[in-house]
């Protein structure tokens, strides 16, 4: 049941950062539209709002307002970590080099966009800890047997 349960974990936030990262990398304006209305449905009218104000150039314009240094470049590997990582936790491949790649980028979201709201609320950092808890449990524990990586190093 421990691999059922990794497979489980890696899927439902491995699916959250492909979602969150899918704007930052294919957003923009009037792109939304392409998605079928089934999906669009589904992952409610925040994706659309996300799509429709994402893209990599809009992205960067939050990261800079961060005071994140390389604004451009941080931009870039903060999305591909989302929308990559996510993927990779999904297959179970390169799990743990995925997993601590998506913890530091939790890290920054709590301690730079986050903190000040806190941990409870609508800006709050409770959501990106309890993903930064659940990122250092695939990091520590692996992917499982029911992943690409399988249970090799357990």
């Amino acid at each position: 049941m421990r691999h059922v349960g990794l497979l489980l974990l890696r899927l439902i936030v491995g699916g959250i950062f492909v979602v969150h990262g899918y704007p930052k990398v294919l957003g923009g304006a009037g792109k939304v539209d392409r998605l079928p209305p089934t999906l669009r449905r589904h992952l409610g009218p925040g994706f659309d709002a996300a799509m429709e104000r994402g893209g990599i150039a809009n992205f960067r314009g939050n990261v800079e307002r961060t005071g994140v240094p390389l604004p451009g470049m941080m931009a870039w590997a903060a999305a591909l970590a989302e929308f990559a990582g996510g993927a990779l936790l999904i297959l179970g491949w390169l799990t743990r080099p995925a997993a601590l790649m998506l913890c530091g980028n939790m890290l920054v979201a709590i301690t730079r966009v986050h903190w000040k709201g806190g941990l409870v609320g609508q800006s709050g950092y409770e959501f990106a800890l309890a993903l930064l808890g659940a990122l250092v449990a695939l990091l520590l524990g692996g992917p499982g047997a029911l992943s690409i990586d399988g249970d090799r190093d357990d």
